[in-house]
């Protein structure tokens, strides 16, 4: 009876708007002078308060907060100083709207790269280059310039003409074994996302997360068997180059990669392109810790694009949290770059890579504002 009622009398738009509710008891400057100029310091849950006594008030205040929060996540500040008016702010906006309409609708499946797992205690695949590098005792500074170029794959085959194939895989699995911690930005995932998740990384942070965070029954499909049919009752992470507790099956060096996705050019009937394909041409992906530069799914997602375009086929539109150039110019060539790609990039600013957890916060909190906007269902309304 009680929550029939509740719902009817839309108190459950507060207990769904947490966060704002938390700003406004909370210390930030902004929420104690907006307090002040409400005259609600006098009460022990001002939030409340407003919500019971004022709720136009109480919409007010949270729209100017969701404006507020917004800015904050799309770098409004660096945009539109660096490039001098609104004008790349305002495509972050329309990008970030439509990227939620999407995961309201379930249509999002995240590509999670190396750069998420650094938080979880994880080194960079160019940090862990570099050791295998030392290790393997190939030359310093010529591994240095190899992966400066991108040219991680010839590392890896140096290494192996060095006959330390074994010693890689062994150093693999020491180094991304053990999840120290969860960090923030995965939790969000868990948070948006129950379905599928797709990674480059060996790792076992995604499952790890889902099983003992959110307590999900979670499948993990690898290159072994990547067009196997998910278990529709779990999470399925799907892992492109491998699980790291199968170190000797992972994609790593110039060979394994030319197995995978073809000698010279990409080889769309292989498991692995087809498997990209079809997410890429089925669901709208979003790019998390990726580069995005010239490695095999990169060229896997222009040749897939290409295709389309000649097939006069239309593809969902594919998103990424993308750290911004330096200059106005850089960034508007690097757009250029990624939409050939079609994918609509949504920048930050350059090394401010908490930004991601502040626009995955964000997507967070406007999830939960829909939620409390949505009109009850008629069997709700009875009392």
């Amino acid at each position: 009876m009680d929550a029939k009622w509740c719902k009817q009398d839309k108190h459950n738009q507060f207990d769904c708007l947490i966060d704002f509710n938390d700003w406004l008891d909370g210390e930030e400057d902004l929420a104690e002078a907006k307090r002040a100029e409400l005259s609600l310091d006098q009460f022990s849950y001002p939030s409340k308060a407003l919500f019971a006594g004022d709720k136009n008030a109480y919409h007010g205040v949270l729209a100017e907060y969701r404006i507020q929060q917004m800015q904050k996540a799309l770098s409004h500040t660096w945009l539109t100083d660096t490039c001098g008016d609104l004008h790349w702010y305002q495509k972050n906006q329309s990008r970030l709207i439509q990227l939620l309409d999407l995961i309201a609708k379930k249509e999002v499946v995240p590509f999670i790269g190396a750069g998420l797992s650094v938080n979880g205690g994880f080194p960079t695949w160019k940090t862990h280059l570099k050791a295998q590098g030392r290790t393997a005792g190939l030359n310093g500074a010529e591994v240095d310039e190899l992966i400066d170029q991108g040219n991680y794959e010839e590392v890896i085959h140096q290494i192996e003409q060095q006959d330390y194939l074994e010693t890689f895989e062994q150093e693999l699995f020491d180094s991304f074994i053990h999840v120290n911690n969860v960090p923030e930005s995965i939790m969000l995932l868990g948070v948006l996302f129950s379905d599928t998740l797709i990674t480059t990384n060996y790792d076992c942070l995604l499952e790890h997360t889902y099983q003992t965070e959110f307590k999900c029954d979670v499948e993990v499909i690898d290159n072994r068997e990547p067009n196997k049919k998910p278990d529709q009752k779990k999470i399925s992470v799907i892992k492109l180059h491998g699980d790291i507790h199968s170190p000797q099956s992972c994609i790593m060096g110039k060979n394994q990669y030319d197995a995978a996705y073809g000698v010279g050019d990409i080889d769309l009937s292989l498991p692995l392109p087809k498997l990209l394909e079809f997410h890429f041409t089925t669901n709208s992906l979003l790019f998390l810790g990726c580069s995005l530069n010239n490695d095999r799914t990169v060229e896997t997602f222009k040749k897939i694009k290409k295709q389309a375009r000649a097939d006069a086929k239309t593809l969902p539109i594919h998103y990424s949290i993308e750290q911004a150039p330096e200059t106005e110019a850089e960034i508007s060539v690097r757009n250029n770059e990624l939409l050939k790609m079609g994918v609509a990039p949504i920048w930050f600013q350059p090394e401010q890579f908490d930004t991601i957890v502040d626009i995955l916060k964000y997507a967070q909190h406007e999830m939960n504002y829909r939620e409390a906007m949505t009109p009850p269902k008629k069997e709700e309304m009875t009392i």
